[in-house]
């Protein structure tokens, strides 16, 4: 009963109001990105026991600012590739602006 996904705006959302769903987006997206800056002002701070719920072990290493662990399953971010990669998506976002 899923819709197709050019429908998917038009999905009733009763269950809910408008208000309550961008508090929770805002809460969540607010959450992650002060877990990140704390990362970049504090390094490796993140994969510290008792950081976020016992699942600090998927924070662990990386580069700050590049989650990777759990957030890269496939493993892109170890690929020889990886440095170019960032240098483009920097490339392709000036260029976009």
């Amino acid at each position: 009963n899923l819709p197709v996904w050019y429908e998917a705006g038009a999905m009733d959302i009763s269950w809910t109001n408008f208000v309550t769903l961008v508090v929770v987006m805002h809460y969540m997206f607010g959450f992650a990105e002060m877990k990140r800056y704390m990362d970049f002002k504090n390094p490796g701070s993140q994969g510290a026991p008792g950081s976020f719920l016992g699942l600090e072990g998927a924070f662990k290493g990386g580069e700050n600012g590049y989650p990777g662990g759990i957030f890269d399953p496939m493993g892109f971010s170890k690929g020889p590739e990886f440095e170019k990669m960032k240098l483009r998506e920097v490339k392709n976002g000036r260029l976009a602006m």
